[in-house]
């Protein structure tokens, strides 16, 4: 599909919403130990349901996983794994900072860096990110983005001046500023892993395209190998303490040998992508457990099941949104992120976590949420700037004469809007709308009328190489002949391998709809 940086959002403000939600159903996990119930939760996160869908939704998952590059798949591994480890030090960043500034400084680290990043490395972010008007609004949504955390946090911390000296004890342990600042530092970084995981993984949505399967899903195999390094991570730490505490019995046996330990003593995995929703939960007042009880093993798996479902759907949609952005898709990142604290925080005034704060607090957080809706809108836009130029291809049509409205007859300006709607999709790299345009039997030949090959497999294998291999290609038409059911384009193609850019001709044959012949003349 063409790139619909609005839809996109939508898709993102989905993955917030279940990323703020995820944490409800373990409220429904009774006399389970932390390590217990989210390492039964995760393997459903990490391993079940992205293999799953992925296996449902890609053609032949085992088949890209094989073809994709080794040092693509390592360090996408390995950037699973460095994203959970960031989750060890989250608890200290709110133990040294309170919970509301510590994830207000973490989240806004993540946020940043998990964006900024990624265009860094490539080399891109000043021709694309400094260099362009479309560039320049994203960084803007990414401050507003910023700006809104800020807000959000300084509700928290005004909540918190609220509160009781025994709750203000409770809530921040042990202040101290500049640890807080050096632990959230790390923590941010480390969680911002993730987004650098999904990065270097982009081989293998490549390679998905290439075999056929939809623009929509060709980001599941990514997620297969960022979160088995995740689920490493966290598998690891969790079996640690279930032999530390005793508490590997819990998987199997009925009825507790002894009270499970408070989470809030434990060194728990508790990443920026999570804590926003899992602290508003967890905060809830929650019935004790004592030895001897009979624990509701049942229900306790499928509320585990159903939580870990729920967190893996914040990146099932995150990588939908991924496929509607266009160029700037690393600016995903900023979108999701707004969107867990919307969503978090929404949740926490449903649970009534506000209540009793005074007006102007309730206000801060009113005002700080309406900032991240706001920079969403502005990153969404500052996409849709980028991508309105490769969707505008019968505008740029009018400059050229001979396929003014005045001189063509209707059937030809179908047949115009068809070549146009290849060209959009061709530029967008959507490899199933470009192929759209084409009959089954289209053929493809050399002049004068070598026929060099047929069918939608042949141009399917082509053009997938060709978006692969050259993601930076872009075509542009610089002159149009329109003549019946015949269109001569005179095309200037850029972003070839090494930089190389070619200047080239080419006649299609349009007839009931769908390209039938296409003639390239080099």
């Amino acid at each position: 599909m063409i790139a619909n940086p609005f839809r996109g959002v939508v898709f993102h403000w989905l993955g917030g919403l279940a990323s703020g939600s995820f944490y409800v159903p373990y409220r429904g996990v009774k006399k389970w130990s932390w390590e217990v119930y989210w390492l039964v939760g995760g393997f459903f996160s990490w391993i079940i349901a992205p293999w799953l869908l992925a296996s449902i939704q890609t053609r032949d998952l085992l088949g890209v996983l094989r073809a994709a590059p080794t040092p693509a798949m390592l360090k996408a591994y390995v950037f699973g794994m460095l994203w959970g480890v960031g989750g060890l030090t989250f608890g200290l960043t709110m133990r040294y900072l309170g919970m509301s500034l510590g994830m207000a400084v973490a989240l806004g680290y993540c946020a940043v860096i998990g964006t900024i990043v990624p265009p860094i490395i490539h080399g891109e972010f000043v021709s694309k990110v400094l260099g362009t008007t479309s560039g320049l609004v994203i960084l803007i949504g990414i401050l507003v983005c910023i700006l809104g955390i800020v807000i959000a946090g300084l509700a928290g911390v005004s909540k918190e001046r609220e509160m009781s000296a025994e709750q203000k004890q409770a809530a921040i342990k042990e202040f101290n500023f500049v640890k807080g600042l050096l632990v959230a530092t790390f923590s941010g970084v480390f969680s911002a892993c993730f987004a650098f995981g999904l990065d270097a993984a982009e081989p293998l949505a490549k390679l998905s395209a290439e075999r056929g399967t939809s623009s929509l899903w060709v980001g599941l195999p990514k997620l297969c190998v960022v979160l088995l390094g995740g689920f490493t991570t966290n598998v690891v730490w969790c079996l640690i303490l279930n032999r530390r505490n005793r508490t590997g019995y819990q998987y199997f046996h009925g009825r507790l040998r002894q009270a499970p330990l408070s989470r809030s003593g434990e060194t728990i995995i508790e990443t920026a992508v999570d804590a926003p929703g899992e602290e508003v939960v967890e905060r809830l007042p929650q019935p004790k457990a004592f030895a001897g009880e009979r624990v509701p093993m049942l229900n306790n798996y499928l509320f585990c099941a159903l939580a870990g479902t729920v967190w893996y759907l914040q990146f099932f949609f995150y990588t939908m949104g991924e496929t509607q952005m266009g160029q700037y898709k690393f600016s995903s990142w900023t979108i999701h992120m707004a969107s867990i604290i919307l969503f978090s925080s929404l949740w926490g005034i449903a649970l009534k976590e506000w209540k009793g704060s005074s007006g102007y607090t309730k206000t801060l957080l009113g005002v700080g949420l309406a900032v991240l809706i706001y920079s969403t809108v502005i990153v969404g836009y500052g996409n849709y700037l980028a991508a309105r130029p490769a969707a505008s291809g019968a505008t740029a049509m009018a400059e050229i004469s001979l396929s003014t409205p005045e001189k063509t007859t209707a059937a030809e300006r179908e047949r115009v809007a068809l070549i146009d709607r290849q060209l959009d999709a061709y530029n967008a790299h959507d490899l199933e709308a470009f192929l759209n345009c084409y009959g089954e039997d289209a053929r493809f030949y050399e002049p004068p009328d070598i026929l060099s090959a047929s069918g939608l497999d042949y141009a399917r294998g082509r053009y997938a190489k060709r978006f692969a291999k050259t993601p930076q290609v872009h075509c542009r038409i610089e002159n149009r002949i329109i003549q019946g059911e015949f269109i001569i384009d005179q095309e200037f193609l850029t972003g070839l391998e090494d930089g190389a850019t070619l200047r080239a001709a080419v006649m299609y044959q349009v007839r009931d709809g769908r390209i039938r012949a296409v003639w390239f003349m080099r």
